[in-house]
């Protein structure tokens, strides 16, 4: 965020946010840098005629986590393809209400 000119005022707050909403669900430790990218990534997808999204566009957020310093690695790759689709199973769900 510091690299994108937030400031510390914003920072302390998006934090204080975080903890509250991680207050709500658990993120094991070891998941945060998949939760991360995914967050990171969260204008990168992919839609449909009809609006739905249906994946990632995989160059932008490989150009998002360049700008974000965040480094893609096989295995954190393979995790934000199982957040993925876990939220294309959950938008779907939303969109057949």
């Amino acid at each position: 965020m510091r690299a994108w000119g937030a400031s510390e005022d914003q920072i302390s707050q998006w934090l204080s946010q975080q903890q509250k909403q991680s207050q709500e669900f658990a993120v094991r430790p070891e998941n945060w840098p998949a939760v991360g990218l995914f967050l990171v990534a969260a204008t990168q997808w992919r839609l449909a005629a009809n609006g739905a999204p249906y994946g990632l566009d995989y160059a932008g957020v490989e150009q998002a986590a360049r700008w974000a310093k965040v480094k893609i690695t096989p295995d954190l790759f393979a995790d934000l393809r199982i957040m993925e689709q876990a939220a294309i199973a959950k938008f779907a769900e939303l969109r057949a209400r």
